[in-house]
């Protein structure tokens, strides 16, 4: 796990900044300016860096998830209109976006059923303790959002088949704090970070580009 959450603090700190990408299935790529990004020594951490870049053959809606307690479910199972996903790590100790995300969903979208709101670890959990760790923050959030493992990192390949540049190292990925999926996951948005001098214009920035998306046709 250690490995994994270093990859993730190189990525993470680097992804609030970055301009904006949008992808779908037949896009591959997005364009270079899409998000900032970290390599990783191969030697160093091999099996991050194999499912990190693997090839995600089945459809997104399938991407396997697991629950803080351990139940199998899919990234489908959350389908809505608008689909709001952070990928995060624990590594870095910053959660203030998880809060955003509980504001967001606590102001605008609680009760909704056409916006889902999910955050999604990366860190690959190995075992109890591990998974412990997880629960603890969560329960100190107390998030009214699902809270999800991506213990195989089929979503985090997903997402960086989709939003890595062109050219760029198969080695070298994303972690990504927003996202925005629609048309049951076939359809991706990197929506840009948003801004705002305090918790509440940092929220109503997010939502301002939820409901652009939620609004469409």
């Amino acid at each position: 796990m250690r490995f994994a959450l270093l990859l993730c603090l190189l990525t993470s700190a680097l992804a609030w900044a970055q301009p904006s990408a949008m992808s779908s299935q037949a896009q591959p790529a997005a364009q270079p300016q899409s998000s900032s990004s970290s390599t990783a020594p191969a030697e160093e951490v091999p099996t991050v860096v194999k499912l990190a870049s693997q090839k995600v053959t089945i459809p997104p809606a399938q991407i396997p998830l697991t629950t803080l307690d351990g139940k199998e479910v899919h990234l489908g199972d959350y389908d809505a209109k608008v689909v709001v996903v952070s990928l995060w790590s624990t590594i870095s100790g910053d959660t203030s976006f998880l809060e955003l995300l509980q504001a967001l969903h606590h102001s605008y979208y609680r009760g909704k059923k056409d916006v889902v709101i999910l955050a999604v670890n990366v860190d690959m959990p190995k075992n109890a303790d591990d998974v412990q760790v997880l629960r603890d923050i969560t329960k100190e959030l107390d998030p009214e959002y699902p809270v999800l493992v991506d213990k195989e990192l089929k979503l985090m390949a997903y997402v960086n088949e989709r939003l890595r540049p062109a050219g760029m190292e198969r080695n070298t990925f994303l972690v990504p704090k927003f996202l925005i999926f629609t048309q049951k996951f076939q359809k991706m948005e990197q929506p840009s970070p948003p801004s705002g001098d305090t918790v509440e214009e940092e929220v109503h920035a997010l939502h301002k580009q939820v409901e652009q998306v939620r609004l469409r046709k």
